[in-house]
């Protein structure tokens, strides 16, 4: 994550071109011109140049990934393996730095702090080393490290000497890591496009262009002119006035003219910004942002994949069960599997989860990976558990979260059959796909999952650390004692059918809108699972050699014997005649003849029905009728329909409304 501090700018006078960096500080060696100071009285502590891993008694073994942590970095570690009863209070000071050449000031450096109780941690800045003025103030644990950016205008500008001052606060708490400061003086008029936020995978047709800003000049930007290209076509122009953008503020920017994207194909939406203030941007290499975009026929539904590391010799791992249980009984497009490794091993533990958390995972647990995206944040695929300064859990579901707006440009479709007899499971995977694209490493894949698993012995009883730690409404582990015998271990992943990466040549580099690929798996159940507990996760994966582009494409979650597919036929808007389209209700389901739809519309209306199967071949219309606003049942007659899934998509005029599932017997 990158925090952004402003604080209000004061008299200017200074003025620079493009930005320079005047000042850095990466402890390679040790504190080099830094000083220590322990104010606490009572030899509490102080700060003190370490390196990887970080060892903290209550935690474990942590590695602080900061962009020269091999380097060291400074640290002031509260944690203890008893409480001393000690309150902490040092200081971590920089030589006097000199800033009179500079009117505007940006401060960059990594930090990581994590919070037991109520420590916090502070930057002071001062220009006499007596008088400090605070520049920036943290009491929130995060997750792992942050890059942070302080605007230190105020303070320092023009200023011929300058120091920095790091104060930690605590009692008996976690720890605070700093390293990679930097300071460059920056041109007063400096925006940078950022990005373009655009979803990679749009519906054809006018598309909104969309992106994000951010002011790196040292005063706001309050206009700004922009133009966007199509495949390096026309330019399309827009002014942006009445804005406020800080120093090192963003800006979410929306043209007003959208784009026609009318054909399956990819697109290279490039943006531009210029003119801010109506002046001379100081820093035009950064003016510019371009992005890929593949436009789609049709819209499929996106599910993600929330893969746990855990362990039942993991004390904290308790806890991430209930995160992530609370996290996918709060989303439903949401799949959770629980891979046992991590932190150690235990007797779920298969060779692929071992594979798989040696090559992405970041070799502890808890620790979640969300359809194995890699974070810039935290420079991994797997984010650790961890919780807020109140004790709340908000990390994993706020990564859920910005993975649930992203689409796919497929969908999965998978059917099964199994014999109770024989245990054999026979499992097709495909994917379809809705756009033409090239370059493709994508895989087909299915777990074999199980839930609720129990067992005897210390592969199954689960540590629990907070069985006398943390009583408070959030936990529901306290007092279950240590280790917890008879614990039902969730989603466990039993079985990958296609290994930790997938099943290769399944589907080819190239492929257009319209294509199916499929794979057939066979496995036989071992005696020992509960088949009524057993679902099937069908996913189409990403494979690369660089673990930031090894992503879950699309997945599909069903049970054993039955068939599903994530396709949705048309984008599902609202439209301003239906009265609550999703009131529409389909019953008997599961049917074995006549289906009936039961709707009302609040306005005149045109309606009509179509009837789809899983891989999205159009079977049965119900012609458009014109109908006033009322209440009303349409009959369809599936008895020609062989058992299976299929989809009734609810038309008005030729906008899908709705779209309804049923299973024909």
């Amino acid at each position: 994550m990158k925090k952004l501090f402003t604080s209000t700018l004061l008299s200017l006078f200074v003025l620079i071109a493009f930005a320079q960096t005047f000042y850095t500080a990466n402890f390679s060696g040790g504190l080099g011109s830094w000083t220590l100071a322990d104010n606490s009285g009572v030899s509490a502590g102080n700060w003190q140049y370490a390196h990887n891993p970080v060892a903290s008694p209550s935690i474990g073994s942590l590695t602080f990934k900061s962009a020269s942590a091999t380097n060291g970095f400074m640290l002031f570690m509260s944690d203890a393996a008893t409480d001393d009863g000690k309150p902490e209070d040092a200081d971590l000071i920089s030589a006097a730095i000199n800033c009179s050449a500079y009117s505007y000031i940006h401060m960059e450096f990594d930090e990581w702090f994590v919070q037991k109780n109520s420590a916090g941690g502070t930057l002071y800045v001062s220009t006499d080393g007596a008088n400090w003025s605070q520049a920036y103030a943290i009491t929130s644990t995060e997750g792992t490290v942050q890059h942070t950016e302080v605007d230190l205008t105020p303070f320092a500008a023009n200023q011929a000497t300058v120091y920095l001052k790091f104060n930690f606060q605590g009692n008996h708490d976690f720890f605070w890591a700093v390293d990679d400061i930097k300071l460059t003086a920056v041109p007063m008029l400096d925006v940078a496009v950022d990005t373009v936020t655009l979803n990679q995978y749009v519906p054809a047709g006018p598309t909104v262009i969309t992106g994000r800003l951010q002011n790196l000049g040292g005063v706001a930007i309050t206009s700004i002119d922009m133009s966007y290209t199509i495949d390096g076509g026309s330019n399309t122009s827009q002014s942006f006035a009445n804005l406020n953008i800080p120093p090192f503020g963003v800006y979410d920017f929306a043209f007003s003219q959208p784009a026609s994207l009318d054909s399956f194909v990819k697109y290279n939406v490039a943006v531009t910004s210029f003119g801010p203030n109506g002046g001379s941007d100081g820093g035009a290499a950064n003016n510019s942002s371009n992005k890929d975009i593949y436009a789609l026929s049709k819209t499929p539904s996106k599910n993600v994949v929330l893969e746990e590391f855990t362990t039942s010799v993991c004390q904290y791992c308790p806890m991430g069960t209930t995160v992530v249980d609370n996290i996918a009984n709060t989303y439903n497009a949401v799949i959770p599997v629980a891979i046992h490794a991590g932190f150690g091993t235990d007797a779920m533990t298969t060779a692929d989860h071992s594979t798989i958390n040696s090559a992405i995972g970041n070799g502890s647990a808890p620790a979640l990976m969300v359809d194995r995206v890699y974070w810039d944040d935290a420079q991994d695929v797997a984010v650790g558990l961890s919780h807020n300064a109140d004790y709340t859990y908000t990390l994993w579901q706020e990564k859920t979260e910005l993975r649930l707006p992203v689409r796919s440009p497929l969908s999965v479709i998978s059917s099964n059959t199994y014999n109770s007899s024989t245990r054999e499971l026979t499992v097709t995977v495909s994917a379809r796909f809705f756009t033409e694209i090239s370059g493709l490493a994508y895989r087909l894949n299915c777990y074999v999952v199980e839930d609720s698993v129990t067992g005897s012995g210390s592969g199954y009883n689960q540590i629990n650390y907070y069985a006398n730690h943390e009583n408070a409404s959030y936990n529901p582990w306290y007092g279950k004692g240590s280790p917890i015998v008879g614990f039902k271990h969730r989603h466990v992943g039993r079985y990958l059918f296609g290994g930790a990466w997938g099943t290769t040549g399944t589907i080819p580099a190239t492929v257009k809108s319209g294509d199916v690929f499929s794979y057939q798996y066979t496995y036989t159940l071992p005696a020992g699972w509960n088949a009524n507990r057993i679902k099937l996760v069908a996913f189409v994966q990403d494979y690369h050699t660089s673990i930031k582009t090894r992503n879950i494409i699309n997945a599909l979650e069903y049970d054993l014997n039955s068939e599903d597919s994530t396709t949705v036929f048309d984008i599902v808007s609202a439209v301003p005649d239906m009265q609550n389209p999703a009131a529409f209700s389909l019953f008997p389901n599961p049917t074995n003849g006549i289906i009936n739809i039961d709707y009302s519309l609040g306005n005149n209306s045109s309606i009509s029905f179509e009837v789809y199967n899983v891989l999205g071949n159009l079977l049965h219309t119900v012609q458009p009728q014109k109908l006033n606003a009322g209440a009303y049942r349409t009959q369809i007659n599936t008895s020609g329909f062989a058992s299976g899934v299929y989809f009734v998509a609810v038309k008005d005029g030729v906008k899908t409304v709705k779209t309804l599932k049923f299973i024909k017997e």
